[in-house]
């Protein structure tokens, strides 16, 4: 094994448990799309049933359905509409929720749950602001009469997402969440037994008006805050560490470089060292000589460019063994450290760590 992440269960544990508590009596749903924003679908959905979360989320009827097989016994709710009758009939099939609010998706259901002679259970999605799908307020009411005496329907809850739940004191939340409590209003009195779910983490931590019923928790299970500004309220920790061995050493002379570009020259005579893992495995071109790695207690720069399978480490006046193991996201260099040398979001370096990198649970 050349490239591994290790994912420390006891840390998500915590994490969880530390959420719970913040967003207590609303229940948690565990976001687990994009492969568990790359911890791993199939061991965090594992470790998620054995502490009992009550609800996953997921994208699609492919993920609904790697959470299925990976035996979690809760609730699973899918965020986009089925693509087809197919999805939709598998959906139904599983007892999976999935989002509705277009006409198109409501009559493909009707008719996935007729063939099936068993009802579908679907949230209504508002678009109170975030502009990518959902109903938009004035479309929300003829919707719901739409759909109010489909026995093929079982409406089960309204949910809504914030845009800019990153920071506290924000006045479009406030907005969001008002226009949204205004409607599920009006909803409840024909449906009175709507789950209503608004929050992310964001939301979650920085509006506790806005955790309702649910609550969706997707970086901040995994160790993170939404933003590099989010205020730290809780003490959130890295789940994931990338790891790696060294594959090759070379002692170059002053004056030589290294990788495409020789972008970097050693000044003087030094251990050059390669490690097995590159912009393929998560690590960007653009954190090309920004980053390090920690190598027996000590920490050695990353040189030259980065390479779509395997990196270069200055290791000055140490000899690495090959076959030794580095680290590259750990304690001192966390998801978000490397994001921020790299220009990006922490999202964007989690969910990159690709398929080929091992995930093993510690």
């Amino acid at each position: 094994m050349r490239l591994w992440a290790e994912i420390d269960s006891s840390r998500l544990a915590y994490n969880l448990k530390l959420l719970r508590d913040t967003v207590f009596p609303s229940e948690i749903m565990l976001v687990v799309k994009a492969n568990a924003y790359g911890h791993g679908l199939e061991p965090i959905v594992q470790i998620a049933d054995k502490l009992r979360v009550e609800w996953i989320g997921v994208t699609s009827a492919n993920e609904a359905e790697s959470v299925f097989i990976s035996g979690y016994r809760g609730k699973i709710f899918c965020f986009f509409e089925p693509e087809d009758e197919d999805e939709a009939e598998y959906l139904i099939s599983k007892n999976i929720s999935f989002n509705l609010f277009s006409r198109k998706t409501l009559e493909t259901t009707v008719k996935a749950s007729r063939r099936l002679n068993k009802p579908a259970h679907v949230h209504v999605k508002i678009n109170t602001g975030m502009n990518r799908l959902g109903l938009r307020p004035k479309e929300f009411e003829g919707y719901i009469e739409l759909i109010k005496d489909k026995k093929e329907i079982l409406l089960d809850g309204l949910w809504t997402h914030f845009a800019t739940s990153e920071l506290p004191e924000n006045e479009f939340v406030i907005e969001q969440l008002k226009e949204f409590n205004k409607l599920a209003r009006k909803a409840k009195k024909v449906f009175p037994d709507l789950i209503l779910h608004a929050a992310n983490t964001g939301g979650a931590l920085y509006y506790p008006e806005a955790r309702l019923d649910l609550v969706r928790i997707g970086i901040g299970a995994y160790g993170y805050f939404p933003s590099f500004d989010s205020p730290r309220v809780i003490d959130l920790q890295p789940v994931l560490k990338l790891k790696a061995k060294i594959t090759s050493v070379n002692l170059l002379t002053r004056g030589e470089g290294v990788s495409y570009g020789l972008r970097w020259k050693a000044e003087k005579e030094t251990y050059v060292g390669i490690v097995s893992a590159g912009y393929a495995d998560g690590i960007p071109y653009q954190a090309s000589g920004k980053i390090n790695v920690r190598y027996k207690d000590r920490i050695f720069k990353q040189v030259g460019s980065i390479c779509m399978d395997q990196f270069a480490v200055n290791f000055e006046d140490m000899f690495p063994e090959i076959g030794d193991e580095v680290e590259i996201i750990y304690e001192d260099q966390t998801a978000e450290d490397i994001a921020k040398k790299s220009q990006t979001i922490t999202y964007e370096i989690l969910t990159g760590i690709g398929s080929r990198v091992q995930r093993v649970v510690v």
